[in-house]
């Protein structure tokens, strides 16, 4: 039995992100949450190869959309995805500091969900680094007030989270603010 579910996932996962993240209307929570529990089964080279690349298409398509499924997707994972860091900001980034307020809403579960997967204090921290260079403008100035309050929030999630409580992540993060903070008052 465990080698026919393997044999069919892969067609399985082509077909989940071609229907979910790549829909060009909004899907109903109720079928995004029965079709993302096949991703308990998703080993991380499958992850890595349909599930991550099918996100980033997406993401520069439809992401008004498929942010909604991408926090099902992340919900249903049984994987630590603390090697994915680096991905789900170049995923994320773009759509967080898009001046589209609609976007912002799906953006903040999505990353909630990724941080209580990530376990890796090195991944935590870089984040961390990557929602900072969020905030200074990587993706384009941030000129909302709400929007850079959204990313504050998200670093203070991520920095609450029961994975980061170790002291480093803690001093760290509370550096990087302190920088932050101090550029700020200087503009």
């Amino acid at each position: 039995m465990e080698g026919k579910v393997q044999s069919v996932l892969p067609k399985s996962l082509d077909k989940y992100v071609e229907v979910l993240f790549l829909a060009k209307s909004n899907i109903h929570p109720h079928l995004r949450r029965s079709a993302s529990s096949m991703l308990s089964l998703v080993s991380h080279e499958m992850f890595s190869s349909k599930i991550v690349a099918g996100m980033k298409r997406a993401a520069l398509r439809t992401p008004e959309f498929a942010v909604n499924a991408f926090t099902e997707a992340i919900s249903a994972l049984t994987l630590d995805l603390s090697r994915y860091a680096k991905d789900f900001l170049d995923i994320l980034g773009p759509v967080l500091a898009s001046p589209n307020p609609l976007l912002h809403e799906g953006v903040e579960p999505c990353l909630v969900a990724v941080f209580s997967e990530v376990s890796d204090s090195s991944a935590i921290t870089e984040l961390v680094d990557g929602l900072f260079k969020i905030l200074e403008g990587c993706h384009g100035k941030i000129a909302a007030y709400q929007q850079r309050v959204l990313v504050i929030q998200l670093i203070g999630k991520l920095s609450l989270s029961g994975q980061s409580s170790s002291v480093s992540v803690i001093e760290h993060v509370i550096g990087k603010y302190h920088a932050y903070l101090k550029s700020e008052s200087n503009e």
